[in-house]
């Protein structure tokens, strides 16, 4: 959580208000009054989970191919160095930043069921990882 409020001000300083920005399956919903102070719109903010059929991974790779988004932050699990390609040839075409915490947790399926602050509190150490893709 400390390492998304430091980085968030820096999303908010070049998103264009007009783009979106998608956060893909985060430990937890992202507060209005976070997204406020670092300088994103709310109403442009999309919060998306996996679903049967599709992988996380997919979902960041399609997010950051679409040109209608502006940046894409994403918890996904282990990245390969062949999957950092992957999403950094779909941050190019769709000119998307992206932004991950990659984390090692297991299904999160029922992770996400669980209340914010419990889950923030389960976690810690998942936030303490960042890749770039720009």
């Amino acid at each position: 959580h400390r390492l998304l409020s430091m980085v968030l001000p820096a999303i908010g300083s070049f998103s264009r208000r007009n783009h979106w920005t998608v956060w893909v399956a985060p430990p937890y919903l992202p507060s209005a009054q976070l997204l406020v102070k670092a300088g994103l719109t709310v109403s442009r903010t999309l919060v998306v989970y996996r679903r049967d059929g599709i992988s996380d991974f997919e979902l960041i790779e399609q997010a950051l191919s679409s040109p209608t988004n502006d940046v894409v932050l994403a918890w996904p699990r282990r990245l390969s160095a062949d999957m950092r390609l992957r999403l950094l040839r779909a941050a190019r075409a769709g000119g998307t930043r992206g932004v991950m915490f990659p984390t090692d947790r297991a299904d999160t399926t029922q992770a996400n069921r669980l209340p914010a602050s419990r889950r923030a509190a389960r976690r810690p150490s998942e936030q303490l990882s960042l890749d770039v893709v720009v």
